[in-house]
């Protein structure tokens, strides 16, 4: 892997799908809510790898994922033209 940010989600059975991660019998946003908090944890301990994490809802095209991005302030994956907030947010 290379750069400095990346969309992540678990997928230990490698059926290219998020797993369950909180056991509820779905894959849905709350699965990558579990990601998102534990790249919080990360950002706290290491603030130099403070960029920005977002949550991505499934779409028909994709399931739930995380944004992580280590490449400075800012929300994770937001353009030049958003403002700069806390880099934490949930999408569509």
């Amino acid at each position: 892997m290379y750069g400095d940010a990346a969309d992540v989600y678990p997928d230990d059975d490698r059926d290219g799908k998020m797993d369950d991660l909180n056991h509820d019998g779905k894959v849905d946003e709350a699965d990558a809510q579990i990601v998102f908090r534990a790249a919080e944890e990360v950002e706290k301990r290491f603030p130099v790898l403070v960029g920005g994490v977002a949550v991505y809802r499934a779409t028909s095209a994709h399931g739930p994922f995380v944004h992580i991005d280590c490449r400075g302030s800012g929300p994770a994956g937001a353009s030049d033209t958003e403002s700069e907030s806390s880099g934490r947010r949930a999408l569509s």
